[in-house]
């Protein structure tokens, strides 16, 4: 049941793996982490997709990162890094259409 969760998160790993909390009760308490965020994480870990990636980038980079999901730490900071080059791109389209403009007056 819990093969995915351990296998992606060596966090996770070591909290069933040796006698923690964790392991006694059965379940993992993460108590300063967003539900949704949570959820998009797990769907994450089980499916290897979260198609709400875009919405949540800043607080699924932070969840994925305190229980070491690197393929999904490595997935939000592309993700990331696409945004700012599309922003740039975009202001440098403006930039040098304004310069057109004020060369034309």
């Amino acid at each position: 049941m819990f093969f995915h969760l351990l296998a992606r998160s060596p966090v996770f790993n070591a909290m069933f793996e040796h006698e923690m909390e964790e392991k006694k009760l059965g379940r993992v308490e993460i108590l300063d982490v967003d539900h949704e965020v949570m959820e998009e994480m797990l769907r994450f870990i089980y499916t290897g997709e979260a198609p709400n990636l875009d919405k949540m980038a800043d607080d699924l980079l932070a969840a994925a990162d305190k229980v070491c999901i690197s393929v999904l730490v490595i997935d939000v900071l592309v993700s990331l890094s696409i945004t700012i080059l599309v922003v740039c791109a975009r202001n440098t389209e403006i930039t040098s259409t304004v310069l057109k403009m004020t060369r034309l007056m």
